[in-house]
């Protein structure tokens, strides 16, 4: 299965290279002058902290003793993970939880909890965003049983939250109901508990999260926007939001990092908005090289912590 993903991934990444006039891209390209790849450049930067910050304030509560830059390295492991691995939307977190166990010493528990929600928020406002530009873009062609399907699946993922918020342990009353979960009753309970304690005890975390959500995704759509500019395409609020949604929807797609699909999709809805075809090759390029500098700097990292955890073990 892995091996017929990777043949069509490199399937679309063909077409998509044989569509483009190169040395239109190579004029589109140059429009771009050093000092707005710097602003871009300093941007995804900031959106990478303020994820971080995210991260850390949640920490914050539920674990002081680990700090802002060691979250950060994790971070950039769990994504690196993540974005080699079908599906880039998630797959770094058991990782992140086991080092934060070995490198950290946080409790699993605590490390699976604080995760835990970190992911669901950041779930929760991608498929949030996904609904709210879908509807707005597409609300004549959506059918009444797929909006009914989108409906129900965002009652089931927010209804979670309502029990923890309700003080009501689902996954670990589940646990006990189920008979090979049984063993991990206790670890889920934990888990669920301290979750629960977040929700009521941190609402000033939590009042500071959702504003950091906002600012997140307004940075996130200003990115785009700024690049789109600076390619002299003149995008409006509606051309940076439908591309940004491709961009997103491309998390959704069981192929590592979008493998073609973010390829070909780019060119799709570039063309859709009336723009040059080739200009989807800078935006393609310029996600491809900011994910790949996070990428080699997770791997980097994992393989510095695999080395000290090697070192630790020989002791």
């Amino acid at each position: 299965m892995q091996i017929l993903i990777f043949i069509v991934g490199l399937s679309f990444i063909y077409w998509f290279i044989s569509q483009l006039d190169w040395h239109q891209v190579s004029i589109l390209l140059l429009k771009i002058d050093p000092g707005e790849m710097v602003i871009w450049i300093s941007i995804n930067l900031v959106i990478f902290l303020l994820f971080c910050t995210r991260t850390w304030l949640i920490f914050r509560e539920i674990d002081r003793s680990i700090g802002f830059v060691s979250l950060a390295k994790n971070r950039l492991v769990g994504f690196a993970v993540s974005y080699i691995t079908p599906g880039p939307l998630v797959g770094g977190e058991p990782l992140q939880v086991y080092l934060l166990k070995k490198v950290n010493n946080i409790p699993t528990a605590s490390a699976t909890s604080a995760l835990f929600i970190d992911r669901y928020i950041d779930v929760l406002a991608n498929f949030t965003f996904i609904v709210i530009a879908t509807a707005m873009l597409f609300w004549d062609d959506i059918s009444l049983i797929l909006s009914l399907t989108i409906a129900l699946f965002f009652f089931v993922y927010i209804s979670v939250m309502i029990f923890y918020i309700k003080k009501i342990t689902v996954i670990s009353f589940l646990a006990k109901k189920i008979y090979f979960l049984q063993r991990f009753y206790s670890f889920f309970h934990l888990v669920e508990t301290q979750i629960i304690a977040f929700l009521h005890q941190a609402k000033m975390a939590c009042l500071q999260l959702f504003f950091l959500c906002i600012l997140i995704w307004g940075m996130t759509i200003y990115e785009v926007w700024f690049i789109l500019h600076a390619l002299d395409l003149n995008p409006s609020v509606v051309d940076t939001i439908t591309v940004l949604l491709s961009l997103r929807l491309v998390l959704l797609t069981p192929f590592p990092g979008g493998m073609g699909v973010l390829e070909s999709s780019q060119m799709w809805v570039i063309q859709y908005l009336g723009f040059d075809k080739n200009a989807s090759a800078i935006t393609t390029l310029l996600v491809r090289s900011r994910d790949a500098c996070f990428t080699i700097c997770g791997l980097c990292y994992w393989k510095k912590f695999s080395r000290h955890l090697k070192e630790r073990s020989r002791l």
